[in-house]
């Protein structure tokens, strides 16, 4: 597994896995954690703290202040990683707690003391206001999904305020002028309170209202359509003086849940069967909005002068969700269900089905509480059955994966499923940070996000980005390749780990890797995996049961892939027809070629055996038999020498047979038609690969790489479609090697 960007204490001198070993004798693990929450309203996602305060340090000049500045925040982020979220989540009180212990601790003397306060100051202006502190802690998922609802729930309230002002300016013009239409308003009284107590003592009001009489024009609405428009007045005025959000609904089991406890700003409900109060909760609050955006409707007419009492009305009280438009939708609070993936997969997959199937966006979290198989089912491949709900299978190990995937499911007006795993089991006694991680490296809780509402094809719709070398059925563990397998990661589950055994002494003989072994299954050899620890290295024998879990998670692995668009089946076949059929068509070219050629040969052949022969006939006719020739000395040529050497001429001048050009390969080439424009060969080197005007990949310069470039992009093209050809530098370093690798795709 990748070395990720906080500060967590691994477990030294445990026993583990070997690919995680080096994570064992680690005095610190940084995980990316704590994580700085902006205010909701400033429309940010989150920040990993490590990566913000090394943003900072990168702006401070160079000198010896910034080196120390970079030093304590070092000391910083591992005081704020064990403190682990406790005391207040308010992130500038929490970092200036923990400056103050930092400089106690360092007790420096007067200038550098003042230099580094200086600097750490500087760097706590650039904290948000309002802004939290998260650590990963057992409440690390329910701190992410809520707060990217609380930035949803901001961003509706912002754009209800943008809509509510004009209208209900709107709405004041329009009681203006009824108020100027309105006799009463011509009345003594009324004039003499429109002018205050200070002109009431220079103007005759009775005068003045002699002088205004009765106004000519437009007449005065009736009384029912002016209660209304100050009823709109009313209610509107107070929805947008109400600065306050709508609270994200929290359902969950009880108990312990970290979702039921603290101060989340959310209205909690325990119920023990969660799922089965969503749509009440959900119903209650469209009820909750449906009269202000009832009134927002009717001010949009009254502001035209389009509503209509007779024909508006009936529409106005049956207005429901149903009608609701996508921006009024989300004026709505969203609804969080929560519960454990195990318990919806014992018993309650038929609820899930029925929310994510229906009419509101609700959105379902379902915390794993282990490393191996959910059962009967994956609550996950069951959500995008569905085919109605976006469905993301995550961790907050990656926070930035779980939070966009949120985002995505509130902004796509979509029920969610989100499946998600901490890596916080009892009795490990390791980071579970490190724990998530593992299960997702070893595919059981392999990360992917499926929102139907991004394509019409699986293209658009699946995105299995985050996993490690997606392409191999596990990524490689340790410098022995040695897949990272489920089997591996059991290890860390208390509840599997009893499925390793030590093997017998008279067994030593028959271990095999179980990466080996599942390519070739054995009753005469036992599959293990290896463990480090203090002692080294020791075997584990993988139980049957625990083989079978291996398999399904490959399984499910290989058709999540397929559904991403990585070693397709149905691409690697259609390609290797395409193949195929381009091979014969080139075979067929080629034969047709050379009988052309043969027969173009002998043509010319007999095309120059004839003009010799006619040559010759010519020579001899014009020869005078009779004469009597004169005798001279040492005689040079025969006189019928002459046509026999325009014969050889002639013969010698005839096209002579085309070699096959057996150095066909020797010159690096693409087939094109069968490029899946997949960008691997791009991403090894973009000067010496590029598309050509229909997407279809092309060598645009074989001297701007290497040989090993050329071969390195063969070996990873999915449809085989790169031919390296010969190296042009002959003294180019492992070129006999490359030279074998490359041979297979000559």
């Amino acid at each position: 597994m990748e070395q990720p960007p906080s500060t967590t204490t691994p477990g030294q001198g445990k026993l583990l896995p070997a690919a995680l070993a080096v994570f064992g004798t680690a005095s610190h693990l940084r995980i990316g954690y704590p994580l700085l929450l902006p205010p909701p309203d400033q429309g940010d996602l989150l920040h990993p703290l490590p990566d913000l305060l090394q943003g900072w340090l990168d702006e401070v000049p160079e000198g010896p202040s910034r080196q120390l500045l970079g030093d304590t925040l070092l000391r910083l982020e591992a005081g704020l990683a064990v403190a682990n979220g406790a005391g207040t989540p308010d992130a500038g009180q929490r970092l200036r707690e923990a400056i103050d212990a930092i400089s106690e601790r360092l007790s420096l003397s007067d200038e550098p003391a003042t230099e580094l306060r200086e600097g750490l100051d500087g760097l706590l202006t650039r904290v948000p206001e309002g802004a939290t502190l998260v650590g990963y802690g057992p409440a690390a998922s329910r701190d992410v999904v809520l707060h990217v609802a609380r930035r949803y729930q901001a961003e509706a309230r912002i754009r209800l305020a943008a809509e509510l002002a004009p209208l209900l300016a709107g709405i004041e013009d329009l009681l203006s002028v009824e108020r100027s239409l309105d006799p009463s308003s011509r009345e003594p009284g009324a004039l003499t309170s429109s002018v205050g107590s200070a002109g009431a003592r220079y103007l005759d009001a009775a005068a003045l209202s002699g002088v205004v009489g009765r106004k000519r024009g437009s007449k005065a609405s009736s009384p029912a359509r002016i209660e209304r428009l100050k009823g709109l007045h009313t209610r509107l005025t107070a929805a947008l003086q109400d600065t306050t959000p709508q609270r994200t609904v929290v359902i969950s089991a009880g108990g312990d849940s970290p979702w039921a406890a603290g101060d989340t700003g959310c209205e909690v409900l325990a119920h023990p069967e969660p799922l089965s109060q969503a749509w009440e909760a959900f119903e209650r609050g469209v009820a909750a909005r449906v009269e202000l955006l009832r009134d927002v409707r009717v001010a949009r007419l009254e502001i035209v002068g389009a509503y209509d009492a007779e024909r508006h009305d009936r529409l106005v009280q049956s207005f429901g969700w149903a009608d609701f438009s996508a921006q009024e939708r989300r004026q709505v609070a969203p609804v969080v269900v929560v519960q454990g993936a195990e318990d919806v997969v014992a018993g309650g997959l038929s609820e899930l089905c029925r929310l994510l199937a229906g009419p509101y966006p609700i959105q379902v979290v379902l915390e794993r509480k282990g490393i191996g198989l959910l059962g009967v089912a994956d609550p996950a491949m069951v959500g995008m059955a569905s085919s109605s709900a976006f469905v993301q299978r995550s961790t907050p190990a990656q926070p930035d994966h779980l939070a966009a995937g949120v985002d995505r499911a509130l902004s796509g007006d979509l029920a969610g499923l989100h499946v998600v795993f901490d890596g916080h089991l009892d009795g490990t006694g390791i980071s579970p940070w490190l724990v998530a991680q593992a299960a997702v490296t070893c595919r059981s809780h392999a990360l992917f996000q499926f929102d139907p509402g991004a394509g019409e094809g699986w293209d658009g719709m699946m995105d299995i980005s985050g996993n490690s070398d997606p392409e191999a059925d596990w990524p490689a563990g340790g410098d022995d390749g040695v897949g990272f397998t489920v089997a591996h990661a059991a290890w860390l589950d208390p509840k599997l780990r009893s499925l390793l055994r030590h093997p017998a002494d008279h067994e030593t003989e028959r271990l095999v890797p179980l990466a080996d072994w599942l390519e070739s299954p054995s009753l005469d050899t036992l599959p293990t995996i290896e463990l480090w620890g203090p002692g080294g290295a020791e075997q584990r024998i993988a139980d049957p049961e625990l083989v079978r879990t291996v398999l399904g998670v490959r399984r499910a692995w290989r058709l999540l892939r397929e559904l991403g668009g990585v070693a397709n089946g149905y691409a690697l076949a259609a390609a290797a027809k395409v193949r195929t059929e381009a091979d014969a068509e080139a075979a067929a070219e080629r034969e047709r070629s050379e009988v052309a050629q043969a027969e173009a040969v002998a043509e010319a052949l007999a095309e120059g055996a004839s003009e010799a022969i006619g040559r010759l006939a010519a020579s001899l006719l014009e020869t005078d038999f009779t004469a009597t020739p004169r005798a001279r000395p040492a005689p040079t040529t025969p006189v019928v020498s002459e046509p026999v050497e325009e014969e050889e001429v002639a013969v010698e001048a005839a096209p002579a047979p085309v070699a096959e050009d057996d150095d066909d390969d020797e010159e690096a080439w693409i087939d094109a038609a069968l490029c899946t424009s997949c960008n691997d060969c791009i991403d090894i080197n973009p000067q010496l690969f590029g598309y050509d005007a229909n997407k279809q990949a092309q060598i645009l310069d074989p001297s701007a790489g290497t040989y090993e470039d050329m071969v390195k992009a063969a070996e990873k093209c999915p449809s085989r479609c790169i031919h390296p050809g010969a190296p042009l530098d002959p003294d180019e370093p492992g070129l006999e090697a490359l030279l074998a690798r490359a041979e297979k795709f000559r």
